[in-house]
């Protein structure tokens, strides 16, 4: 397995050089700047194409789905709805309470088809996709790698329709993301440069996802801690580092036992803070 995957990456640097993949390579080295402003930030991802991107005003939150329950586990009920009065929703019966993040209202799309997945992209700040990470060696994090994901196709009869580095470049435009929150299995996979080439495709400041395969209840559990945990200008590192869910093992007879595991940073830059709330004088 490890040497069908070894094999694969060379081939992949080979195209890329040759021009035949238009990703990025491992090699590419991202550099940062970020002015006083943090409403004013210039970016320029190293050898990509150099382009000034700024966002004026940050854009609502993506939230999406691409999983089925039949294989995966249903996703537990009100997830996103939960994350939006987080991130961008007023909530409460008799009064609003604002938002703890400070966004306008996010983008649900709970059965993501391709078509809104690429129309999605040169419209938001944050990304988070809960889908079925394709992966070979799933539950050994030395050597699992990750072979991207699939969304629903435009008729939402199977979710088939798989999204590449090349199909995120070609439809974000100008926009980038200061987070993408793939949540997904090993879609931080630790010996493997494919989830590095997602990042750079959104050209995320913050990109962050698991190292193996997750459980579907513990990994929506697990988001919900992670934006919560983003308010009071905390940084997407301070949030990662106390974000935990569990992997699924196969046990002895059937059984199922469960381990721990951190979510993990593809990329990260703590001069970014996501909470848009109004600063405190």
């Amino acid at each position: 397995m490890w040497t069908k995957k070894r094999a694969r990456i060379n081939t992949m640097k080979s195209n890329a050089a040759s021009g035949m993949m238009a990703t990025t390579s491992s090699a590419t080295v991202q550099t940062l700047e970020v002015t006083d402003d943090e409403e004013n930030v210039e970016t320029t991802f190293g050898d990509a194409e150099t382009s000034s991107m700024k966002n004026k005003k940050r854009l609502p939150a993506f939230l999406g789905a691409a999983l089925d329950s039949t294989d995966f586990g249903a996703i537990p009920s009100g997830h996103f709805d939960n994350l939006d009065k987080i991130i961008g929703r007023e909530s409460g019966f008799w009064s609003s309470t604002p938002p703890k993040l400070g966004y306008s209202s996010s983008t649900i799309k709970k059965k993501v088809t391709i078509s809104e997945f690429k129309d999605a992209l040169p419209k938001h700040s944050i990304f988070y996709l809960f889908a079925h990470g394709k992966t070979e060696n799933e539950h050994d994090i030395s050597v699992v790698y990750f072979e991207g994901f699939n969304v629903w196709n435009d008729s939402k009869k199977q979710r088939n329709h798989p999204v590449t580095p090349q199909d995120i470049s070609d439809n974000i435009g100008d926009n980038f993301y200061n987070l993408v929150f793939f949540n997904g299995c090993a879609g931080a996979a630790i010996n493997d440069p494919t989830p590095k080439e997602y990042a750079d495709a959104f050209k995320a400041k913050n990109y962050v996802s698991w190292p193996i395969s997750m459980n579907t209840t513990s990994a929506a559990n697990a988001a919900i801690d992670f934006f919560n945990a983003l308010d009071n200008g905390n940084t997407v590192d301070d949030a990662r580092s106390n974000t935990k869910a569990k992997q699924r093992l196969p046990g002895g007879g059937g059984a199922l036992t469960y381990k721990e595991h951190t979510l993990r940073a593809v990329r990260n830059d703590n001069k970014v803070i996501i909470d848009n709330t109004p600063k405190k004088k």
